[in-house]
């Protein structure tokens, strides 16, 4: 039996508010112990924020950052689910013999080994929000760029709008004024 390598994923998650099941095991999901936030395991589905994760563009890739307690796993894609990379390190999360129970220990494998179900993630999505992150890749910054220009001209067109009108006011108070004095030196 040969191994395909890993290829592009066809449809990469979009940035928004994630579940991330297990191939393996699909009601299996990603979440931040809650006993120990310093510590990922996985669990039987139970929609908590803790199991749900904020995906983020950076840069070609990916920033992952847990709902709850703002902690990032990093992804790198593969054909049949996602590999997540675990830091900087030349390894990928896997639930290990793909365990069903509460708070199901992860392992880190070696990258090239991401022809195991357990070592493969689905990304559930459940919202466009994506934790109040900055924009990551420069079409992101460009785009954020843009609409801030756009929000700040509509309110220098609202304020020009404003001066005009009070330009007008003061026009005809100016001339009730000066129709006024010459009332005032007919008198």
């Amino acid at each position: 039996m040969s191994v395909k390598p890993p290829v592009p994923y066809e449809d990469p998650p979009k940035p928004g508010a994630y579940f991330i099941a297990n191939r393996a095991v699909p009601k299996n999901y990603i979440e931040i112990h809650p006993d120990n936030q310093r510590r990922a395991v996985c669990s039987p589905d139970a929609p908590v924020p803790r199991q749900m994760w904020y995906i983020q563009r950076f840069g070609k890739g990916y920033k992952i950052k847990n709902a709850k307690y703002a902690d990032h796993v990093e992804s790198d894609e593969d054909h049949d689910g996602f590999a997540i990379q675990y830091g900087e390190e030349d390894g990928v999360i896997d639930l290990y013999c793909g365990h069903t129970e509460p708070a199901s220990a992860l392992y880190i494998a070696k990258l090239d080994s991401c022809n195991h179900a357990s070592r493969r993630w689905h990304f559930l999505c459940k919202s466009n929000d994506v934790g109040e992150e900055m924009a990551e890749t420069i079409e992101d910054q460009i785009a954020d760029l843009q609409s801030q220009i756009a929000r700040k001209d509509e309110e220098l067109s609202q304020q020009e709008r404003e001066l005009n009108e009070s330009r007008e006011t003061l026009a005809e108070i100016l001339s009730m004024w000066c129709m006024y004095e010459k009332l005032n030196m007919l008198d």
